[in-house]
This record gives C-alpha cells, sequence and structure tokens, in this order.
C-alpha cells in the first residue's frame, strides 16, 4: 500500500536531516513546505532552534505559552489549508521502498556479525556466548 504524502519543514531547523536523510534513500526530489507554527511554543521553538539553553526551558514552560495567541494561529492554519490541498502530493516508488529495507535489513545483519564477532573473542567466565540472528 502506498500513502500519498507532502513534505513539510520542520518547525526546528535541525529535524530536517530527517528529512534529507530519508527522502533520497526513497528515491524522492524534497521539496518542503513551510506551514509555519501552529502555537506560540512552535514559534519560539523556531527562533531558540540553536539555543539548546533556552529550548529545553521553553519545553519545561511550553504549557504556559501554548494558549497564548490561540486564535490567531488557528485563523493562519485555517487560511493556509485550502492553498495547501492543492499541491501535488508525493508517493514513494515501491521499488525504492523495497531497496532501502533490503539495505537496512542487510545492515542489521552485518551489526549482528559483528556482534557476535566481538562476543566469539572475548572470554566468557559463565562459557556461553549468545548469538544475535
Amino acid at each position: 500500500m502506498h500513502v500519498r504524502w507532502l513534505a513539510m519543514q520542520p518547525i526546528r531547523g535541525r529535524n530536517q536531516m530527517k528529512w534529507l536523510d530519508w527522502v533520497p534513500a526513497l528515491g524522492i526530489t524534497f521539496a518542503p513546505r513551510n506551514i509555519g507554527p501552529s502555537n506560540t511554543v512552535e514559534l519560539c521553538a523556531s527562533w531558540l532552534d540553536e539555543s539548546p539553553v533556552w529550548s529545553q526551558r521553553l519545553e519545561r514552560r511550553g504549557r504556559l505559552l501554548r494558549g497564548l495567541g490561540r486564535a490567531l494561529f488557528i485563523d493562519r492554519s485555517a487560511h493556509r489549508l485550502p492553498e495547501i490541498a492543492q499541491l501535488t502530493l508525493n508517493l514513494s516508488v515501491y521499488s525504492a521502498i523495497k531497496q532501502a529495507h533490503s539495505a537496512m535489513l542487510d545492515k542489521l545483519e552485518d551489526l549482528g556479525r559483528d556482534i557476535n564477532q566481538h562476543r566469539d573473542s572475548s572470554k566468557r567466565p559463565y562459557g556461553k556466548t549468545l548469538r544475535v540472528k
């Protein structure tokens, strides 16, 4: 089953790396859309992205800010939705998904082999080695 999807610009810039890693593996062009923040906390988080100390403080106090300007954000989102609904959606290529899945399984097998080699090379006082399959 294929799921149609649309790339959205993450509120926090550091989260864009997840898209940049995932999208090429599926053979898709990356063209994210910016829909903007949905509340005051997300707005502040986008400004504080590069400051871990302030980001953590914001997350701790986020409940207090979430309700601020709520009507403004709801209005803004309501006006953006019809525009977003008209955009062309992406559909992941099935062969690319299968290839990425096979590559992942190969890496997991390599990891299991490496773990077992490490276990075999070290002496175990209890005499048994677990095998990862």
